[in-house]
């Protein structure tokens, strides 16, 4: 996908699907934005085998998508915090860039 299609594609998804979050990069002073992104908490279910029993264990983690271009920095994005979302505000594990212009923001909670 071409990054300028996949671009529109985001914001667009980001305008229907997205809700406000705070955005906190690190650095002094801090000064927190609003942005918008799309909120996610997939379920992962994981199947270990010991000694012939099977155990299966389930997790979920959060994770933000947003447009690279909403935030203060763009591509060199590094934040500490986004939030709240649902009340919680969420510390930033680690950052998945798409190569099109967004990134998947796996969040950890308190």
């Amino acid at each position: 996908m071409k990054p300028v299609l996949a671009d529109r594609v985001l914001k667009t998804a980001r305008d229907l699907l997205g809700i406000d979050v705070t955005y906190t990069p690190p650095g002094s002073p801090v000064t927190p934005v609003v942005v918008r992104g799309i909120f996610q908490v997939p379920a992962q279910t994981v199947e270990l085998v010991l000694a012939n029993d099977p155990l299966f264990i389930a997790s979920t983690q959060p994770r933000l998508k947003v447009r690279l271009a909403d935030l203060p920095g763009g591509d060199a994005l590094v934040a500490t915090t986004v939030g709240p979302i649902g009340g919680v505000t969420y510390t930033v594990a680690d950052v998945h860039r798409d190569g099109l212009g967004g990134a998947l923001l796996v969040l950890a909670g308190p």
